[in-house]
């Protein structure tokens, strides 16, 4: 059983691929034929052939869902972080108009500048 326990050495294949290696012939068959003999073959393989090709099929499959969830991760991460940097954003772009001083203009008229007559009424 120590073979079990050793870390794998030697060049990483994906999950799918090594599936597809090693079993595909047998079961990526698309026409009846070719299941029909994949299936005949697997009738004939021992009881303990099928059973190490099936505990193999599902250490694959919960290879390849950690490797989805570790993905999902990611991607999780990564949405929080552009939620940040975009709220930011937003706030940076909405400051700069709250911040703006408003413009004021004082104006002081001097009569004498008054272009309107004494006496006439330009408002009747």
């Amino acid at each position: 059983m120590t073979k079990f326990i050793q870390a794998r050495t030697g060049e990483a294949r994906g999950v799918l691929q090594v599936a597809r290696e090693l079993y595909g012939e047998a079961f990526g068959s698309a026409d009846r034929r070719s299941l029909e003999d994949a299936a005949h073959e697997w009738s004939e393989l021992s009881e303990g052939e099928r059973s190490f090709a099936t505990a193999h099929l599902l250490y694959l499959s919960v290879e390849a869902q950690a490797a989805t969830q570790s993905l999902l991760e990611d991607v999780r991460e990564a949405i929080e972080e552009l939620e940040v940097t975009l709220e930011a954003t937003l706030d940076d772009d909405a400051a700069p108009a709250a911040r703006e001083p408003e413009l004021v203009v004082d104006v002081v008229i001097d009569e004498a500048d008054d272009p309107t007559p004494e006496g006439d009424d330009a408002t009747t």
